[in-house]
């Protein structure tokens, strides 16, 4: 049985750049919270007809003016309620937030997603996801964080990460009792699982960059970052996180970064979807969470079933660095060379070209890697 809460951290009424929806109040999984949900369940397999609030009532067994709490908070958080009187409340536009109920509602996923919590703004999902997993009574992980904004995000090796209300922050919780060589495996798998969740949820086609960017036409769409509890050399715990520009203005981003070095632009899925001329009226991003957590949990099944060889190949078919001409550092210095492939470990191997090292194969670890163009 999934669990799933809505809390909030402070006071906040934000708005994303394209859309009027006010970010929710504290929820939780209590009883007041099950007749929220139960009130919106039942609009939802109503909704060609007015219900009066009188028969909602009588159904959840809540009094009319518990129904019109429902109906206010269920408005506030996105949800399009009409109401006519004398006659009911019939729901008319659903919200695309990524809320725990729809999140679970349709997730074909085993393990991930057991407990699903959103807030409408974290410091970052990563300090929340490890509080709440070391709480949790699920040995095998699952736990997941969704947040509509992150105030203090972070990147790779601490780097800062622009989290603006309109993006997709998650962390994912697992437990795979692994060897510590698995560590620089995990974000391709999860790389692998974001370009086909793009693909089949928005009908964009993305490229990976090594070893943790998700990019469209060379430019960053999302990030990935992994952050591990080890014991005698073996993963005990990993945290895997994810943010996505879904809906926002990339300018803002540009303008933050532009100074930064290793930035190589910013693009959003909705932007993309545009200059493709594709339809963003069925683009969601609920349907774009819930098949990044499925993709991911076959993914990770596939890396704990010994399958790493299937995964890099299937990495190195939405690679967009295998084959180019790159520029990365190792042990303090600069090399040059063409990315020749992904090493059974996950690691990238260069064939150098630069003075110091040239016809040398470098294998690199972790890094920043910079796409050379002449």
């Amino acid at each position: 049985m999934r669990q799933y809460f809505i809390r909030r951290h402070a006071k906040i009424a934000k708005t994303t750049s394209n859309t009027n929806m006010a970010h929710p109040h504290h929820y939780s999984n209590t009883d007041a919270d099950t007749g929220f949900i139960k009130t919106l369940q039942f609009l939802k397999s109503h909704q060609s007809e007015y219900l009066s609030g009188q028969d909602l009532g009588d159904v959840l067994g809540i009094s009319r003016v518990a129904v019109w709490k429902h109906i206010k908070n269920l408005r506030r958080i996105g949800y399009t309620i009409e109401s006519k009187q004398k006659i009911g409340y019939k729901l008319t536009h659903m919200c695309d937030e990524p809320y725990p109920w729809e999140i679970a509602h349709g997730v074909n996923t085993r393990t991930i997603g057991k407990q699903i919590h959103y807030y409408d703004t974290t410091k970052s999902t990563q300090d929340v996801i490890a509080d709440l997993d070391a709480k949790s009574k699920y040995d095998t992980g699952g736990t997941v964080v969704i947040s509509a904004r992150q105030s203090h995000a972070r990147g790779r090796m601490n780097r800062k990460w622009m989290s603006p209300y309109g993006g997709i922050y998650m962390s994912v919780a697992l437990h795979p009792a692994c060897g510590a060589d698995a560590a620089t495996l995990f974000p391709l798998a999860v790389g692998v699982a974001i370009a086909k969740s793009i693909k089949d949820a928005c009908r964009i086609t993305a490229q990976l960059k090594w070893p943790n960017d998700i990019t469209i036409q060379d430019k960053k769409v999302a990030g990935i970052i992994t952050e591990a509890e080890l014991e005698y050399d073996c993963i005990q715990k990993i945290y895997i996180g994810i943010g996505i520009n879904f809906d926002l203005d990339a300018n803002v981003i540009k303008k933050e970064f532009a100074d930064v070095p290793g930035f190589y632009g910013a693009t959003t899925i909705i932007d993309e979807a545009k200059k493709q001329k594709n339809s963003t009226k069925n683009i969601s991003k609920t349907n774009l969470v819930k098949s990044i957590l499925s993709n991911m949990e076959n993914t990770y099944d596939r890396l704990m079933a010994g399958q790493s060889g299937k995964i890099i190949t299937e990495w190195n078919k939405y690679s967009s660095t295998i084959g180019r001409r790159i520029s990365a550092t190792k042990n303090g210095k600069q090399i040059t060379g063409t990315a020749l492939k992904i090493a059974d470990n996950g690691m990238l191997v260069v064939n150098c070209d630069n003075k110091d090292n040239a016809g040398e194969q470098a294998v690199l670890m972790a890094g920043t890697v910079r796409y050379i163009t002449e």
